[in-house]
């Protein structure tokens, strides 16, 4: 994963530097960083820590940037709830996450991948609160 994600690197900085207001271009690259954070803090988080590191707040400022073309878009919602579910804010996350699953129902389709993160969170809030 590490590999294909120093591969994509420069892919999605040209994509960024070429659409700067490409809602879709600025999920992806928001999705991009997230990745890199998990990659980079994989230990970490599935001991439930959440380092500090720029690459959330990079991922966070896309997903917003994102919203401001495309207020609504499950995708960047659902990519909000990944950064604060990262960052240990399971009742916001839960929340983004919910909200992107309701947009897509209302766009009229499924989002699989929404519904495994609010399934995640929602089995991670028991065990966040035992520590």
């Amino acid at each position: 994963a590490r590999k294909l994600q120093l591969k994509l690197d420069p892919i999605v900085a040209s994509a960024e530097r070429r659409f700067p207001q490409d809602a879709d271009i600025l999920g992806l690259a928001g999705y991009h960083r997230k990745n890199a954070y998990q990659i980079k803090h994989w230990t970490a988080i599935q001991a439930r820590q959440s380092p500090a590191d720029p690459l959330l707040a990079e991922a966070e400022a896309r997903f917003w940037e994102a919203l401001k073309y495309r207020p609504n878009d499950a995708s960047s919602l659902n990519g909000l709830g990944s950064i604060l579910w990262l960052r240990g804010d399971l009742d916001a996350a839960e929340f983004y996450v919910m909200r992107s699953i309701e947009r897509a129902q209302q766009e009229g389709f499924s989002y699989p991948y929404a519904e495994e993160d609010l399934q995640n969170i929602r089995g991670e809030k028991p065990l966040r609160e035992q520590r």
